[in-house]
Order: C-alpha cells, then sequence, then structure tokens
C-alpha cells in the first residue's frame, strides 16, 4: 500500500443462521441497511446510525451470527 497509512472502514456484515445468509450494509454516511432477500427480496431496511450500534448487536441480527465482515481502505 505503498508504505502510507490508511484506515480500514467496515463496510458490511455478513450473518448466517436458519439455514441462509442475510447482510448489514454500513454507507460511508453511517447509515446502516439490513437485507434479507428471502424476506425482503432487493429491498434494503434502514435500521439506524453505525455508532449508535454496540459490538453486541452487530455480531448477530436477530438468531443469526455474524460469519463475515467486509472491510475497505480509502
Amino acid at each position: 500500500m505503498n508504505g502510507g497509512s490508511h484506515t480500514m472502514v467496515i463496510g458490511g456484515i455478513i450473518y448466517y443462521g436458519q439455514n441462509y445468509f442475510t447482510s448489514r450494509l454500513i454507507d460511508t454516511d453511517g447509515s446502516v441497511f439490513y437485507n434479507d432477500g428471502i424476506m425482503n427480496k432487493k429491498q434494503c431496511i434502514y435500521e439506524g446510525q453505525f455508532i449508535n450500534y454496540s459490538p453486541d448487536k452487530l455480531w448477530t441480527h436477530g438468531s443469526s451470527r455474524a460469519s463475515a465482515v467486509i472491510y475497505y481502505s480509502y
């Protein structure tokens, strides 16, 4: 990475439970959206601002547990 420092930012979390995957997406403005393709099809549901989430709230969604975290750098 060219020897410079980079900030790593969380961009999403993938959850597994009930035999399928769901996700939370974190927008660049801190908005959190939840997607369950089976229940909501292509629609993402706004859940609030990332700053208001505790680690426990991020680790789970309903009965599903986080299985992967997606980061990006800038």
